[in-house]
C-alpha cells in the first residue's frame, strides 16, 4: 500500500511539473509581430562564402519568409519534421545534416545565437537572419 501512495505522489508531482513547465513556455513564447517588414537573411558556409538576401514581408515567422525566398530568389532550403518543428538539413544545397555528417543550420538573430526554430521564430521589422554551418 505504501508503495502505491509512493508512487502515486511521484507521477502526480511529474504531472504537476510537467503542467507548469508548459505554463511558462506559452507565457514566454515569442509573439509573431503583424504588418509589413524588411529583413535580411544571410547563409554563410563553411568556406567562408556568404550569400545575402533581403525579403519585403508581412510574414510572421521566420519559416514564412524563407518559403518566400523560394519562390522569388535563388534561395533553396529543406528541411525534416522533428518535435521541435521544422528542421533544417540543408541550404542553397549544402547539407548540414546532423545525422548525416555531425552539422547543422545554427540560426542567429540580429548576431545572437537563436532560441527558436524557424516555425517559432517571429519576424520583426529590420531583422538580420543568418544561417550558418556548425
Amino acid at each position: 500500500m505504501m508503495n502505491n501512495r509512493k508512487n502515486w505522489l511521484y507521477v502526480t508531482g511529474g504531472v504537476l511539473l510537467a503542467l507548469m513547465l508548459a505554463l511558462v513556455y506559452f507565457l514566454n513564447k515569442p509573439k509573431p509581430v503583424t504588418g509589413a517588414k524588411h529583413v535580411t537573411v544571410t547563409v554563410k558556409e563553411e568556406d567562408g562564402m556568404e550569400t545575402s538576401y533581403q525579403a519585403d514581408t508581412d510574414a510572421e515567422y521566420l519559416v514564412q519568409v524563407l518559403d518566400e525566398l523560394t519562390k522569388s530568389t535563388d534561395f533553396v532550403y529543406e528541411t525534416v519534421d522533428s518535435d521541435y518543428g521544422p528542421y533544417i538539413t540543408s541550404i542553397n544545397n549544402v547539407v548540414a545534416d546532423y545525422n548525416v555528417n555531425q552539422k547543422y543550420w545554427a540560426i542567429y538573430v540580429n548576431g545572437e545565437y537563436g532560441s527558436y526554430g524557424i516555425g517559432e521564430q517571429p519576424v520583426t521589422d529590420g531583422d538580420a537572419y543568418t544561417f550558418t554551418v556548425e
